[in-house]
């Protein structure tokens, strides 16, 4: 698998605990691969990019965007899959009007310090989700909905605050890395500590 990357947002401590605590039910159960001790946590991917053409100027120009730009409350209400492999099956969030205006804003600050941007990221096609399960047995599909319809008929069981953006790279080994963590203002951390601005990802 080639390396690449992304600009993904960070939710809160208590939306990323249920969404953990259902990755851990997904592995526990054989409904697909284990997602709760991967190195990033559950997070909605706002840019992917193969190529980082200069990360120091970018994490800058995201420190800046990030200290005029506030947590964004949302709730995941539906569920759905991606036709094209691996069929990744997502949690959708209610449309969110500033997760759009910020997510435009990101894409527009990234692109003259990346390259090749990932299918599916480009601005007209971009659909917010966080990915629930991935490498699930076909046959099974109907017990994984039903799992997931029980955390998302109670309206606030899957409702939190987008806290921070992040950067994160996809190595060749297919290990998720967070490489930088910039909090949005006013917000309280992920857990990940803010970056300086200057800093490199050498």
């Amino acid at each position: 698998m080639n390396e690449h990357f992304g600009i993904i947002a960070l939710l809160d401590k208590d939306l990323t605990h249920r969404i953990r605590e259902l990755w851990k039910s997904v592995s526990e159960q054989g409904l697909g691969k284990d997602l709760f001790n991967s190195p990033v946590p559950p997070h909605i991917t706002v840019y992917g990019f193969s190529t980082l053409l200069d990360s120091a100027t970018l994490v800058e120009r995201l420190h800046d965007l990030t200290q005029a730009a506030k947590p964004i409350p949302l709730r995941f209400s539906m569920t759905g899959r991606f036709l094209a492999p691996p069929h990744p099956f997502i949690l959708v969030p209610s449309p969110v009007p500033e997760l759009t205006r910020l997510r435009d804003r990101l894409y527009r600050t990234a692109l003259p310090y990346t390259a090749h941007p990932r299918p599916y990221f480009e601005t007209q096609e971009w659909m917010p989700h966080c990915t629930l399960a991935v490498e699930y047995p076909q046959n099974r599909l109907e017990q994984l909905q039903a799992l997931i319809d029980a955390q998302i008929t109670d309206g606030h069981s899957l409702s939190g605050t987008i806290t921070d953006i992040a950067i994160a790279r996809y190595s060749q080994d297919g290990l998720y890395q967070l490489r930088y963590t910039l909090p949005l203002l006013g917000s309280r951390s992920s857990g990940s500590e803010s970056v300086p601005p200057k800093a490199s990802a050498n």
